[in-house]
């Protein structure tokens, strides 16, 4: 908390020479009132402060630094770990690099994850009562990172980030491939992981997924699948399958509507999967708030009779 407390001092301290000195000051406040199986409480959704720096170091050269601390609003507990993000790095023409403890929320992203929020509309947030992160295994934060964001190809562009655990064991591999296009965006990630020795039974191993989105006047339709494989262990399945499959339609300036359905088979048995059908309507009232209803029915697993989970949340959000 003395770390938090510290960022608190140093955003207040920071914040009148933002303009001039290349600090942005940034972080989003998200909490709501959830009614999940008949019982009501106050719950966060995610929310985080931060800062980030730039400086200019010679012509077609910029210093980059980041600190983003994730806290409760319910409870006013700092996440665990504390930083969702901590980084130094370079961008040029030849791309962005940066090192440190990373996550999604950082100028070269992370490769798997970001590809999904590259297609998919989140109904208001991936957080609360309508998280999805448990069906996309979506390797968003990690520690020891090196992210490399390629400059604009075209249509195209490429992330990628590689990382050790403590002590050199285990290394990540993540790859991402990008399309930006109207009315189409497209995207590719894969990832990788090795350790010395061999992996472990029942251990991530490698993946692939593709996703892409489609704007008509209808709306937006997206859609986004992939295959998690791990090394085999006994009742186990080698290969879990997962996909996600949803819709926006606009309603005038200020109101839209999302609605996604999201699956991932059970790495345990031969049978049992994960589902969840969520659908909600977020408000736009300024261009830093905006409230939302969400609706979310999910079943931890297809075969038990008492896994399901009903949820109707209410909240507001505001970004800075």
């Amino acid at each position: 908390m003395k770390v938090l407390a510290l960022l608190a001092l140093a955003l207040a301290v920071l914040a009148p020479a933002a303009a001039q000195d290349g600090v942005r000051l940034f972080g989003r406040l998200d909490a709501s009132i959830d009614r999940v199986n008949g019982r009501a409480a106050v719950l966060d959704n995610n929310s985080h402060l931060g800062l980030a720096v730039s400086e200019a170091l010679a012509p077609g050269l910029t210093a980059l630094a980041g600190l983003d601390a994730g806290v409760a609003l319910d409870s006013g507990a700092a996440s665990t770990p504390l930083l969702r993000n901590s980084y130094l790095g370079l961008a040029a023409a030849w791309g962005t690099l940066v090192l440190g403890h990373l996550d999604f929320d950082q100028p070269t992203g992370a490769p798997v994850y970001t590809a999904m929020l590259h297609e998919v509309d989140l109904v208001a947030h991936d957080g609360g009562a309508s998280a999805i992160g448990a069906f996309l295994n979506g390797r968003n934060r990690v520690n020891g990172a090196l992210g490399y964001l390629s400059p604009p190809l075209g249509a195209w562009s490429v992330r990628a980030r590689a990382n050790r655990t403590a002590g050199g064991a285990q290394s990540q591999g993540d790859l991402g491939l990008f399309y930006d296009g109207a009315p189409l965006s497209a995207s590719l990630a894969l990832a990788r992981d090795t350790r010395q020795g061999g992996l472990q039974a029942g251990e991530f191993a490698y993946k692939w997924q593709a996703g892409a989105a489609l704007r008509t006047a209808l709306g937006k339709f997206h859609a986004l699948a992939g295959v998690d494989h791990y090394r085999p262990a006994p009742g186990a399945r080698g290969a879990v399958r997962y996909w996600l499959a949803g819709w926006t339609v606009q309603l005038g300036e200020r109101d839209r509507i999302t609605s996604n359905t999201v699956q991932r088979t059970l790495a345990e048995g031969p049978r049992g999967r994960m589902l969840a059908v969520q659908s909600g309507l977020v408000h736009t009232m300024t261009a830093r708030s905006r409230c939302f209803l969400l609706l979310d029915r999910r079943n931890a697993d297809d075969r038990l009779a008492r896994a399901v989970t009903r949820s109707v949340s209410a909240g507001l959000q505001l970004r800075f």
